[in-house]
């Protein structure tokens, strides 16, 4: 039986450049980007698990990036990722994602001119 070959979520493609813009990373194996690939994965799985718990909690229903952000402060693994969160926003107060703003028609607007 041929071994199974292993399968990448993210892009090997990007992850081997942002390794070889390190000057001191030369070749870099395949096997090595499919690990890299995984941890990503499983890094990404527990930020936006948390966010998403969090917002459920909230009785949300949509992920902000400002509670990605909550996450970060909130955990401290995710201390070096402190600068690329700061310039998002704070997360809306629960509640808000449920207003659907209304779209004002032709007869809505000509009716409000008319006032």
């Amino acid at each position: 039986m041929p071994p199974r070959k292993a399968k990448a979520r993210f892009a090997t493609s990007g992850i081997k450049r942002i390794m070889q813009a390190d000057d001191e990373v030369g070749r870099v194996s395949q096997a090595a980007l499919i690990i890299v690939s995984r941890v990503v994965e499983e890094f990404v799985k527990d930020a936006v698990g948390t966010a998403a718990a969090n917002v459920q909690a909230e009785q949300g229903h949509t992920v902000h990036p400002g509670h990605i952000k909550q996450v970060v402060a909130a955990t401290s693994e995710f201390d070096f990722l402190q600068p690329t969160v700061a310039k998002y926003p704070d997360p809306p107060l629960p509640g808000d994602d449920k207003k659907k703003k209304k779209r004002a028609g032709k007869r809505a607007h000509a009716e409000a001119k008319q006032e």
